[in-house]
């Protein structure tokens, strides 16, 4: 969860503790793997597939879009309204644990994904540093690059995307959600992600 951290959450993480200063943030951005752990945290902002177990407090927040974003100059490439499948004449970067994210974009186009990636790495983060140093297009799969795309420094060389099941959300223990530090917390993160939501298309 590096990449949500760092391009979506940590930026917003000062507004909290100055409208909350009794409520201490210790904000950890790595983690073994996909799911929850309650043994180090109290409020997760993580992607769930499909609803988490009863024991568990569930707020959605943004669905997982895949989307392809890319610097201006390497979009130009594309001539003017460029197809998906002109985007595959491109430098793709992909996600090791990730990577069948472009099959899936690309089926969900129609199109036959024969090429390979140019570049594979560990995390978004990543990813999206080539794009913007304009050497590859990246999937982006949430509100990750909102910034960047509104300064013009990436742009979305098409409009296709593909949703793919379940959604970016809040989880805390069930027991937790009462918790008035817990409720806090995900009461704004729900206000604050509501923008995103508003821009669905």
């Amino acid at each position: 969860y590096v990449t949500a951290s760092i391009r979506w959450l940590a930026r917003k993480l000062p507004d909290f503790v100055a409208a909350h200063p009794d409520v201490k943030i210790l904000l950890t951005t790595c983690a073994y793997d996909w799911a929850f752990d309650d043994t180090i945290a109290d409020v997760g902002l993580v992607y769930c597939e499909k609803e988490p177990d009863p024991e568990y407090h569930w707020i959605p927040l943004f669905d997982y879009r895949l989307h392809a974003v890319c610097a201006p100059a390497l979009a130009q490439q594309l001539g003017a309204n460029p197809t998906p499948a002109a985007l595959l004449r491109l430098p793709l970067v992909a996600i090791y644990s990730e990577a069948h994210h472009w099959d899936l974009w690309c089926e969900s186009a129609q199109l036959e994904y024969t090429a390979r990636p140019a570049i594979v790495v560990d995390t978004l983060a990543v990813a999206l540093e080539i794009a913007l140093e304009g050497r590859g297009v990246a999937l982006v799969n949430g509100p990750f690059a909102t910034d960047h795309l509104a300064a013009g420094r990436l742009v979305r060389p098409v409009t296709h995307e593909f949703v793919c099941p379940g959604s970016w959300g809040l989880i805390c223990r069930r027991e937790s959600q009462d918790n008035p530090r817990v409720k806090a917390f995900m009461d704004w993160l729900v206000r604050i992600a509501a923008p995103v939501q508003a821009l669905r298309p």
